[in-house]
């Protein structure tokens, strides 16, 4: 049901994204985006707002339905509006609203699996629920040239509607099979509420305006690169029809490359590399691209060569978005306070992301007034943008690690959200494993074991020679639960060589625990061993799993 969802969101986004742009840019040009941009950042705000408006009072269930009802209603309404309307307004408003569209139908599948699986879950199968969406991406806009020969341009916006309207189908049906997962839990008794941070509290902390900092500068890039793509298509694609065959081709290409990279490359990168490679190489490559669009231009190159090199940024700008960048922002919110990360996410999606949107289609605006958009001024001004994000992107990284590494010495890590797909944070869990501080040790190993890293097996292992007995004995605890037989020898060896009594009790019940009746003639002396504490811990390691009645 997810990928049936996953898929027809595809073909919503494809349909919508191509018949938007065909029709705006055949209608008005890139000389009307700086109003678009502008418009399309209070609509966001106020959405944004409204969306939070109703989270507040309305369950999930119902909250999502209604997403899908006005976003359906909303695509209807703009085909109607091209069939009635003797003017081209229409195709102005689809193109502001497309921003929202592609945000609310993220909102709606994205929450819906966020509900339905936990982290652990959602490491494994949210790649595989997000294929169905470039697959039917990829499909659709390959299919483009046949269905705009065959429909027309507008008509693409039914097969949006029919779409939203397949979602439709598989969320209710959704609804009805996952008994109530959908639903809110009922809200906890507890005591006077604690008061949300506001912007001030969040911009008191470093790392937040950072985090603010290379989000805002992120997109200022990508709408400058935005209006240098759709401007030089203007100049090299003539007509609605054809406009439209190379959006969908461009929408398909992006999604393929997207896609061959999320599946062979993306998580070992991060993995291997930390998110410093995802957050880098974005700003980095688009200021190569920068570069080479200037060269030409300054050079007098071909047009020709000027409108591949614009096409090329936005492809890769856009694939670095969804391959590598978002996922690699997102772990940047690991390190705050719990209080902290939702307002901070919060404000990041719905302020700072159409803020960046409003002030470049201001600069536009004003670059418009004085004359013509010149492509030199416009890309030099990309090129400083986009250094000052790199810049920002390394600082950044440095607060992460220290910010980490601070949050993890106080144990303030939101265990219920943490991901350690990212290298950095595992590193510094690991390295804490042979802390002093028995609490910090401990901490860190929960931590790892909650994750379902591939090697802990090894990893409790190693904690067998921890100084702490209090560390060893709830590394035996946790070892006793897993009952992984690999660990066997290395507890039986342990129940030899501990001196702690408490200990060496706790060494007998995991190994009676993982060898069950295997063990009991080597268990069954320490039943007479002059230690109190391990008599009573060879007794009930026999009883719970030593096969005895």
């Amino acid at each position: 049901l997810l990928l049936g969802y996953s898929f027809f969101r595809g073909i919503t986004i494809t349909f919508f994204y191509v018949a938007s742009s065909a029709l705006f840019l055949s209608s008005y040009g890139s000389e009307s985006l700086p109003v678009v941009y502008i418009i399309s950042a209070f609509v966001s705000s106020f959405t944004g707002w409204v969306y939070r408006a109703c989270d507040r009072q309305i369950d999930l269930p119902p909250l999502f339905t209604g997403t899908l009802l006005v976003l359906l209603s909303s695509v209807i309404g703009f085909r109607l509006l091209l069939w009635f309307s003797p003017g081209t307004w229409p195709a102005f408003g689809m193109m502001v609203w497309y921003f929202t569209l592609y945000a609310f139908m993220s909102v709606s599948f994205w929450g819906v699996t966020g509900r339905l699986f936990n982290v652990r879950q959602g490491k494994r199968l949210f790649g595989l629920l997000g294929s169905g969406e470039l697959v039917a991406s990829i499909a659709g806009g390959l299919g483009t040239p046949l269905l705009v020969g065959a429909l027309g341009t507008a008509n693409l916006l039914t097969l949006s509607a029919a779409g939203i309207l397949m979602c439709l189908v598989f969320l209710r049906r959704l609804i009805s099979v996952t008994d109530g997962r959908l639903n809110r839990p009922p809200a906890p008794v507890r005591g006077p509420a604690v008061a949300q941070p506001g912007i001030a509290d969040l911009l008191g902390q470093r790392y937040i305006v950072l985090i603010f900092t290379v989000y805002l500068l992120g997109g200022l890039v990508f709408y400058l690169i935005d209006f240098t793509f759709y401007d030089q298509t203007q100049g090299h694609v003539a007509g609605r029809e054809e406009l439209a065959r190379f959006f969908g081709f461009f929408f398909a290409a992006v999604q393929t490359v997207t896609l061959l990279i999320l599946t062979i490359l993306s998580g070992r990168l991060i993995n291997r590399f930390g998110i410093r490679v995802g957050l880098v190489s974005r700003p980095a490559t688009l200021g190569v691209l920068t570069i080479a669009l200037l060269a030409v231009g300054l050079t007098a190159g071909p047009k020709a060569a000027i409108f591949w090199v614009a096409v090329l940024a936005k492809l890769v700008d856009l694939m670095y978005d969804k391959a590598l960048y978002s996922s690699s922002f997102r772990i940047l919110y690991q390190p705050l306070q719990p209080e902290r990360k939702l307002p901070t996410q919060v404000t990041v999606e719905s302020t700072v992301g159409p803020v960046a949107a409003g002030i470049v289609g201001l600069v536009l605006l004003g670059y418009r007034m004085l004359g013509r958009l010149d492509l030199i001024p416009l890309n030099i001004l990309t090129l400083l943008t986009v250094a000052a994000w790199c810049f920002c992107a390394v600082l950044v990284y440095r607060h992460y690690r220290t910010t980490l590494a601070d949050a993890l010495g106080k144990r303030g890590l939101d265990r219920a959200g943490l991901s350690l797909d990212e290298g950095v944070l595992q590193e510094i869990l690991r390295s804490r494993l042979g802390s002093p501080h028995a609490g910090e040790a401990i901490y860190a190993l929960d931590l790892l074991e909650k994750a379902d890293i591939g090697d802990m097996p090894a990893t409790l292992e190693g904690q067998l020679a921890h100084p702490s007995d209090e560390v060893r004995i709830d590394t035996l605890t946790r070892i006793g639960r897993t009952k992984d037989e690999s660990l066997l020898e290395a507890v039986r060896t342990q129940v030899e060589v501990e001196s702690v009594p408490e200990a060496r009790a706790a060494a007998l019940k995991a190994l009676c625990e993982l060898g069950e009746a295997e063990v009991v003639d080597f268990v069954a002396p320490f039943l007479e061993y002059p230690d109190r504490e391990i008599q009573l811990g060879a007794m009930v390691g026999l009883l719970r799993g030593g096969g005895i009645d």
